[in-house]
């Protein structure tokens, strides 16, 4: 096969994979019924790192965080996304976790990137498992069920869940 054809094959094959992938603004819009999304960044201070880190008995790679506000017609936040990435067995994956504002309850899981084997990727039927619960500090995968063959990215999407809704608890994100 000549280079010309792989080029081309490359770019056929980058630009199918480019429109298949959902931004966070796309999944905020969808998931709170909204028109307008923001982008904003939270810096917690050392204190509330500690905190959380201590609560979820993990260590936090990074004390800032990038998240989305949905914002309704009214101008008032209803949804939140935080992004958080981590590294799954070699490579990373990244995660969008939905959460509504007045309670912190999880609204939905996006994975948004996952470079592992595909068979290591959790199915969106074990991430629906987590809509409408609030995982506290020291809760454990009591009521999530088991899967096969992904534990390190599942177990990472559960920690990651606990530490967003651990963000929304420390910082009362009411003032967001």
């Amino acid at each position: 096969m000549s280079l010309k054809y792989l080029i081309v094959i490359s770019f056929f094959i980058s630009n199918v994979c480019w429109a298949k992938r959902v931004s966070p603004f796309d999944h905020l819009k969808s998931y709170f019924s909204v028109e307008t999304v923001e982008k904003d960044t939270l810096l917690l201070s050392e204190e509330e790192a500690e905190i959380i880190q201590k609560k979820v008995q993990l260590r936090l790679k990074d004390r800032l965080f990038r998240f989305y506000k949905a914002i309704d017609t009214n101008g008032k936040v209803i949804g939140l996304g935080f992004l958080w990435s981590v590294r799954v067995r070699t490579k990373d994956m990244t995660v969008l976790y939905l959460l509504d504002k007045s309670d912190g309850s999880l609204k939905g899981i996006e994975v948004l990137q996952f470079l592992e084997p595909p068979e290591y990727e959790p199915p969106g039927r074990w991430l629906s498992q987590f809509v409408g619960k609030k995982i506290g500090w020291n809760d454990q995968k009591k009521d999530i069920s088991a899967i096969t063959g992904a534990t390190l990215s599942s177990r990472s999407i559960f920690q990651g869940s606990r530490i967003m809704q651990s963000l929304y608890q420390v910082k009362s994100l009411l003032e967001l």
